[in-house]
This record gives structure tokens, sequence and C-alpha cells, in this order.
């Protein structure tokens, strides 16, 4: 979501392109970026806001977190393909919630959760439509010109 609000921003010429195609396209973009995050600060932006973290972060090297961002993008999100994505976060979820763990991160990593309070859940849910409304704006004023 970061990643698709800030290119269409910054980069206005993006919302031209099919929206599945940005899509996918921007969640790969974040793989690095989401590595990069972890093997420095230890979190992610959604992480910290949502109150999550994994165990073994302080240990993460770049490599290590790219293997993990990489394995999630596939296995957890489904490459963001529509309909591939929703069975893998549907399993995903599954997994969570029966084992404790995900397929990605079983016998690698570790991920603590801890409990939300109403606004904690509000500034995500404030996220998330902030940065949709950003590039929907974005989109439809390409279109109008």
């Amino acid at each position: 979501m970061l990643v698709i609000g800030l290119s269409a921003i910054f980069v206005p010429a993006v919302t031209e392109e099919p929206a599945t195609l940005l899509w996918i396209l921007t969640g790969a973009a974040w793989i690095p970026i989401e590595a990069m995050f972890l093997s420095i600060w230890r979190t992610t932006p959604g992480k910290w806001l949502l109150r999550s973290k994994i165990e073994s972060a302080a240990t993460m090297t770049y490599w290590t977190a790219l293997d993990r961002s990489s394995t999630v993008f596939c296995w957890g999100l489904g490459c963001l393909i529509p309909g591939v994505s929703a069975l893998c976060c549907g399993v995903g979820y599954q997994d969570l919630t029966n084992a404790g763990t995900t397929r990605w991160d079983r016998g690698k990593f570790r991920m603590l959760h801890a409990d939300l309070g109403w606004g904690r859940i509000l500034a995500a849910a404030a996220c998330v439509l902030i940065l949709l409304a950003g590039y929907e704006y974005l989109r439809v004023g390409r279109m109008l010109r």
C-alpha cells in the first residue's frame, strides 16, 4: 500500500498502467524495501503500527530478511495475483490461528503479536484509506486530462 501510494505521488505516470499489473509490480518492489526495514530497524511501518514483530529480527541480515520478504510475497500473498492472493491469505490466516505460525515462517522465524487498542486499529485503517484515496485521486485525475 505504501509503495503504491508513494509511487503514484512521485511518479504519476504509473497510474496509467492496468491496476492489476501496478498492484503486482509495486508489491514486488516492496520486497527489498521491507528487507531493508527489517535488517536496519528490525520492523516495518505496518508491523510497528500493528504491534507485530519478528522475534529473531535483532540478528536478521539483509539477505535473511530478503528471503523472508520474498517468501511472504510468493506464499503469503500469492504474488498479489487476484484470486490467488485471497486464497493464500486465507490459508495463511488458517495456519496462524490453528498452528500459531505460517508456512513461510515455520522453522525459521517466530512472529510475536501484541494486543491492539482501538487507536492503533483506527490509525491502521486511516493509513490504508488515505493511501488508497490518494492513489485513486491521482488515477482519476490522470484519466480526466
